[in-house]
């Protein structure tokens, strides 16, 4: 069962939410980012249950997990917001629900007395639980980091009765959350009215928690989970594989005679694919969106295309159980437009079985396939080449994750990686301007580096030994992989046979081999 990944907790306390610059400063975070040092304050938390030095030590232990929701990879210093409250001790006896309520009251009728006004204060219950989201203004983050490890705490029938994230910004998300955890409430931004603005309140202990997504056990149930919570699939769907056994058995019953054989062969089996249809941005970036140019080609060809599925032994494990013979299947291709409401996105999600998207967000959308689909992911060959490891995987990382059913279960969605001809890119002028400039500041580093090695300064003859081995700048990806792609079909059609193919447990004739081979 997977745990609130890094929970501090904080006995006795009180979160009090502040003006926080209202609707206005809000929205301006979520576009642009928050200066904290700057940004009026968010919220306060009053701790009765620590002394002032354990305070202290718990929030400097908390500050390295927690991150800054609207820029993860710096820290949100929760213990600027942290204050220690003395409890009062005239009634030594009483509970400590009730000395920390009349602590919080001293303080209120202190600030109105001296002409300032404050929240009053409330029992909230045993416990609150807050999180941060990462990247809390974007969206498959947001699904892949927050929603989806709180929806399968939420199928475990673990997840805390009081929740508090930082804030959402898309609304849509925000009713995701609240249809799995309905007592959630936002602690610096809110979005009303799904994500109301958290009330000022003491509980018997505040967790202060990070989410991680790779304790998932598995993603795709995360994501049904939401779904059948939000009403967008049956909690009792079939899975791909019933889908092509059920059409297996209904070609089987067909009288064997001559023309029944006709027929069948006539009109082979359909695979339904999805090609996703990216959103181009208002003020979209100058070096391309990683649109598909050619989309309606493609949409055409896929819909006059035939797959030979030839046999070549039986491949194992493979879900849909069509066995090892191979076989003819006809695609049947729509583009999914961009923008769709979620309601009708799943829905059309949900009739695909093989589903291709450009590398980036779209890709989080494949957790709305039943299980048993496929995914293709197509990214430029040179940024797979090049660009980090961690950012080019990471969307197969987010949908794949799996640790149920033991080793020999088939994994919820098949997933490949499509790789796109780096000559297919569309290179506008603000991208060959960053790849000039690239190589120039690559020739002149190689040349001093050359000039310092003849000085025999040895720091500079590594540099320049490293860069000997060096054939262009190694950080040109960052000029194109955003670039907007024209796609051919023919490498694409060999994917799709792949997938079909995986998914009906159909080998494939092997035409290359793949990294080292073991030696026998």
């Amino acid at each position: 069962m997977p745990p609130w990944h890094r929970c501090h907790s904080l006995p006795l306390a009180c979160l009090e939410p502040l003006e926080g610059g209202g609707p206005t400063e809000w929205a301006k975070q979520w576009k642009s980012g928050i200066r904290r040092d700057r940004a009026p304050k968010q919220l306060r938390l009053h701790v009765a249950g620590l002394t002032p030095e354990e305070l202290t030590a718990r929030m400097e232990t908390a500050k390295s997990s927690i991150l800054e929701p609207l820029l993860p990879n710096t820290l949100r210093h929760l213990e600027r917001d942290a204050k220690h409250l003395p409890l009062p001790s005239g009634d030594a006896g009483g509970r400590p629900r009730d000395r920390l309520l009349a602590a919080m009251q001293a303080r209120s009728d202190a600030r109105a007395a001296s002409g300032s006004s404050g929240p009053s204060f409330g029992w909230g219950g045993p416990a609150l639980t807050m999180v941060w989201p990462q990247w809390e203004n974007g969206f498959g983050d947001v699904i892949a980091h927050t929603l989806l490890p709180i929806a399968e705490h939420a199928r475990l029938g673990t997840l805390p009765a009081r929740l508090a994230v930082s804030g959402i910004k898309f609304k849509i998300l925000g009713q995701l959350l609240t249809a799995v955890a309905p007592a959630t409430c936002a602690s610096e931004r809110p979005n009303p009215p799904t994500l109301p603005r958290c009330n000022a309140s003491c509980y018997g202990e505040i967790k202060l928690c990070a989410l991680d997504h790779g304790k998932l056990l598995d993603a795709w149930e995360a994501a049904a989970t939401l779904d059948v919570a939000m009403g967008f699939r049956s909690a009792n769907e079939s899975s791909i594989a019933a889908a092509v056994a059920a059409s297996s058995s209904s070609m089987a019953s067909l009288p064997s005679s001559a023309d029944a054989a006709a027929a069948a062969a006539a009109a082979p089996p359909v695979v339904r694919v999805l090609m996703a249809a990216r959103e181009p941005h208002r003020t979209g970036p100058k070096m391309g969106e990683r649109l598909v140019l050619n989309q309606e080609e493609l949409l055409e060809l896929c819909n006059t295309t035939t797959l030979e599925l030839a046999g070549g032994g039986s491949a194992g494990g493979g879900s849909a159980g069509g066995g090892s013979a191979g076989g003819r299947v006809r695609l049947e291709c729509e583009l999914m437009p961009a923008g769709l409401p979620m309601p009708e996105q799943v829905a059309t999600l949900q009739r695909a079985e093989v589903y291709v998207c450009m590398w980036g967000g779209d890709s989080i959308h494949a957790l709305h396939l039943r299980r048993g689909a496929a995914v293709v992911e197509m990214v430029n060959s040179e940024f797979k080449r090049n660009g980090p490891w961690a950012w080019i995987g990471q969307h197969r990382r987010w949908i794949t994750r799996h640790r149920g059913g033991g080793k020999e279960a088939p994994p919820p969605l098949r997933y490949l990686t499509h790789e796109l001809n780096h000559s297919g890119s569309i290179l506008t002028p603000a991208s060959q301007l960053c790849i000039d400039k690239k190589w120039k500041s690559w020739r002149e580093r190689r040349e001093r580096d050359a000039a310092a090695a003849e000085r025999n300064d040895s720091a500079a003859v590594a540099r320049s030994r490293r860069a000997a081995k060096e054939t262009a700048p190694g950080s040109l990806w960052d000029c194109f992989w955003n670039a907007d792609m024209r796609v051919e079909w023919a490498p694409l059609r060999a994917t799709l046979a792949r997938a079909v193919a995986d998914q009906r447990g159909i080998e494939q004739p092997q035409t290359h081999r793949r990294g080292r081979q073991a030696k026998g």
